[in-house]
């Protein structure tokens, strides 16, 4: 048999090899797997977010073998997949983030829950000189970098519940907090592998569909590599269509709110259920969401918790800009006009149009020929092609719908996206627009283009 031989150590310290067999009838299979893993150990360990170049290049590369793998994914077994998925994801486990300097604020939220204190009363600014943040090391290199020092955290309490245990686990140590979390996001990773074919075998669909998900790049770098957490978002997703198809509504509510928790987008997609389960089976589903949310944000409900969070969101939406589209063209429109910047109006009134698409892909029933996920991802293109942000990690959702959808272009974006890291260029911050405009001229042709992976849209979950 030819395969892999990967080194793990065992519960005692010793060495233990696994084979894991990739094929057993094509070199071509192994130097696949092999040439991806190089690029995600480069990616992680030898790039820098300034080297636009080489970041990009090895993205493509990364992207190119990915694309290769979809394309052969039935000459691969369901075993295969899942252990080449955690191959790629363990690749990252000793870096340090380098795309993204956000888990400076994990830190230090998990260090403040397990002093007592709330995390959500805390404006860094405000408190380097408290005591308290010198008796929990957060003075120093943490504070320094932190990329949010005047804003109040904007992370719900499942993000609140991983950071608290983390630090409680890392003892004040850095690498180990970074270690504890990137343990605990591989793991929901797996676990979202996992239900994504159980569902997928449900739905009569081949199970090697999870690849779309299970070995794309963005998804790999973005959570394993830079601890984003859509990957838990992506996990109670799954969970909710699972139970949806079960038809056990309570626990796929209580799954949903689960997403909410971790980022509250998923709250636009609640309305798809009206046409699916009608109103007051969709009422109660909803209500479910919003007591067991609410009952999470007990615990920082005290002296303005709550009110700091959502004026950190309200702040987020008006102040921050990044890799945006329509909001870029109607914003130099506005400033051609008005000689300034006009966010605070055209944020809102772009919310507003954005709420009135997604519930016209609710219920225009000339798009009732697509299935829940394709609805899904419908939905969320409208609402980052309206956003002031798109981060490159936002669009691993869509990935993640993809796979039981089967829209190719929420693949091709997973990559396109990458082109907004051109905007730290050289070490500063200095948005490339001809960039953002080739991207999403990109990503217009690639939905005008309309090609999915599978056809038939399925009467269940997806």
């Amino acid at each position: 048999m030819r395969g892999i031989i990967i080194l793990f150590p065992s519960h005692n310290g010793n060495a233990k090899f696994v084979g894991i067999r990739v094929s057993v009838t094509s070199s071509r299979k192994i130097i696949l797997v092999v040439g991806s893993y190089l690029s995600f150990v480069a990616l992680g360990f030898f790039t820098e977010r300034s080297n636009f170049i080489q970041l990009i290049a090895l993205f493509a590369f990364a992207f190119a073998g990915y694309f290769y793998f979809v394309k052969i994914k039935e000459a691969f077994t369901v075993k295969e997949i899942i252990w080449i998925a955690l191959l790629f994801r363990v690749s990252m486990l000793a870096m340090t983030p380098n795309l993204s300097d956000d888990y400076w604020r994990f830190i230090w939220d998990g260090r403040l829950s397990i002093s007592g204190h709330n995390p959500f009363e805390f404006l860094p600014e405000n408190h380097v000189d408290n005591p308290l943040i010198s008796e929990l090391d957060l003075n120093g290199e943490v504070y320094e970098g932190l990329n949010s020092k005047s804003y109040y955290t904007i992370y719900p309490p499942i993000n609140q519940a991983i950071f608290a245990l983390t630090a409680a686990l890392g003892f004040r140590d850095v690498a180990t907090e970074i270690l504890l979390l990137r343990f605990l996001l591989i793991a929901f990773e797996m676990a979202t592998i996992l239900f994504m074919i159980k569902l997928l075998k449900a739905l009569k669909k081949p199970p090697q569909q999870v690849i779309l998900y299970a070995l794309n790049p963005l998804v790999i770098v973005e959570i394993s590599g830079n601890l984003h957490f859509e990957g838990t978002v992506v996990f109670f997703l799954c969970l909710a269509g699972w139970f949806v198809y079960r038809q056990k509504w309570t626990i796929s509510a209580m799954a949903f709110a689960g997403a909410v928790l971790s980022k509250m987008f998923p709250l636009l997609l609640l309305p798809l259920l009206i046409r699916r389960m009608g109103w007051w089976k969709s009422v109660l589903y909803g209500l479910i969401v919003l007591v067991v949310s609410v009952a999470a944000f007990v615990p920082f409900m005290s002296s303005g918790g709550i009110q700091n969070l959502w004026s950190s969101i309200d702040l987020y939406f008006q102040r921050f800009e990044f890799n945006a589209s329509v909001y870029y063209l109607v914003r130099e429109a506005g400033r051609m006009l008005s000689g300034h910047n006009l966010i605070h109006s055209i944020g809102p009134a772009l919310s507003v149009l954005t709420v009135g698409l997604i519930l016209g892909v609710v219920f225009w029933k000339k798009l009732d020929h697509l299935n829940l996920a394709a609805k899904a991802v419908l939905m969320l293109t409208i609402y980052y092609l309206m956003a002031t942000t798109v981060h490159p990690w936002y669009i691993i959702t869509m990935v993640g719908l993809a796979v039981f959808s089967g829209q190719i272009y929420p693949l091709i974006w997973s990559f396109l996206v990458v082109l907004s890291y051109s905007h730290y260029w050289g070490g500063g911050f200095q948005e490339c627009y001809w960039i953002i405009g080739v991207e999403y001229l990109f990503l217009a042709a690639s939905v005008v283009w309309g090609k999915h992976l599978f056809n038939g849209p399925s009467n269940a979950v997806s």
